[in-house]
């Protein structure tokens, strides 16, 4: 059997990757939801590019997160997101539009992605291991070409799909809003109406046990009331952002940083009780904390704590990030926990740090409720 020749590998390279851009593409005509668009983008940068995996990344914190990832070298993929760190910092940071490292004895391509409404992501993928004999990889300009118009499109498809929640979300509050109204100027007038005209009616009956009923029915719209604006306070409530939530989604976006899944006990009622400018500076501290569980501790296992206690006027909030890791050393901890400190005293409360005696990290961070 003949060997291809290079200018039909190359033919059948272009018609991957024109297909890829076009599968992505239809997603922009598409209802589709966050997940399958980023599996996409994924799957279209292998294809495109030709290795053995490609993945999407998003940048926080100068803290890579893997979003999606498509290949069967995907368990190789920390390993080279590890080597190449510095780089994807700097390529977000410089504005450049591609970049070709070495990384775990891979050559990966780096490319931003253009998105306006959406964080900082990136795209990484292998390129074919041929590639890697050259002293001086890089890509050429064929795929450099198809990359720049797939990214263009990847980010187009990111930014409609975050437009397309933010629409959602603001549509399904504003329905809230609209029951919440209706509830109150409508049902609850009436039913308050209703129950005046049969307390004027008890004070005209003799009938003791029919009087009796008038007063039963009275209590019982009265309870209906406030059952019903409870409701309401529920509708309104449920559009704001719950803490509760956000430290959930957080600690999810750094599974596959972290490799495990940490467990998350939440207790008391911290959507109520802490106020939002709190609650952003408790979700900054958790993300400076798992950033350094991820980097520095080596840990397997991490529990996260967060509690609300009103046992003393104006109560606190306490967050607890406990890891079975090495430890922190102390230029590390100056370094990544400074911030941490500074946010805790500005807001009149303390951060600790300090060794498990079974081996590991206990960072507990808390402040008043009333800062």
């Amino acid at each position: 059997m003949n060997p291809r020749r290079p200018e039909d590998q190359a033919g059948e390279r272009r018609r991957l990757a024109l297909e890829a851009i076009v599968a992505l593409t239809a997603r922009l005509h598409d209802p589709a939801n966050a997940e399958d668009v980023v599996e996409e983008i994924a799957r279209g940068a292998r294809t495109l590019v030709g290795g053995e995996v490609a993945a999407l990344l998003w940048v926080r914190d100068q803290v890579p997160t893997i979003v999606a990832v498509d290949g069967p070298g995907e368990r190789d993929l920390p390993a080279m997101l590890a080597a190449v760190e510095d780089e994807v910092v700097s390529l977000l940071t410089d504005g450049r539009e591609m970049s070709v490292v070495q990384g775990a004895g891979r050559v990966l391509v780096l490319a931003p992605l253009h998105a306006v409404l959406a964080e900082p992501r990136l795209i990484v993928a292998s390129l074919p291991e041929h590639a890697g004999a050259d002293p001086a990889p890089g890509v050429d300009e064929e795929i450099a070409e198809l990359l720049g118009m797939f990214v263009e499109q990847a980010g187009l498809a990111i930014d409609r799909t975050v437009a397309l929640a933010e629409r959602q979300e603001l549509m399904l509050v504003a329905e809230r809003d609209r029951i919440a109204r209706d509830l109150h100027d409508v049902v609850i007038q009436r039913l308050f109406a209703t129950g005046l005209q049969l307390q004027g009616v008890r004070g005209k009956v003799d009938d003791p046990a029919v009087t009796e009923l008038l007063a039963s029915a009275v209590k019982d719209l009265d309870t209906t009331i406030r059952d019903i604006r409870t409701t309401i306070f529920e509708l309104q409530y449920r559009g704001r952002v719950s803490l509760r939530a956000d430290v959930r989604k957080l600690v999810r976006e750094y599974v596959p940083v972290l490799g495990f899944t940490p467990l998350v006990r939440i207790t008391g009622a911290v959507d109520a009780l802490v106020p939002d400018p709190v609650a952003a500076q408790l979700l900054a501290v958790l993300r400076e904390a798992l950033s350094n569980v991820a980097r520095h501790a080596g840990a397997t296992t991490c529990r996260v704590e967060v509690d609300v206690r009103r046992d003393e006027a104006p109560g606190r909030v306490r967050l607890a990030v406990i890891d079975n890791g090495t430890g922190i050393d102390g230029e590390v901890v100056e370094s990544g926990l400074r911030n941490a400190r500074r946010r805790a005293q500005d807001l009149g409360g303390t951060l600790t740090h300090a060794g498990e005696e079974a081996g590991g990290t206990r960072l507990v961070w808390q402040v008043p409720l009333a800062p």
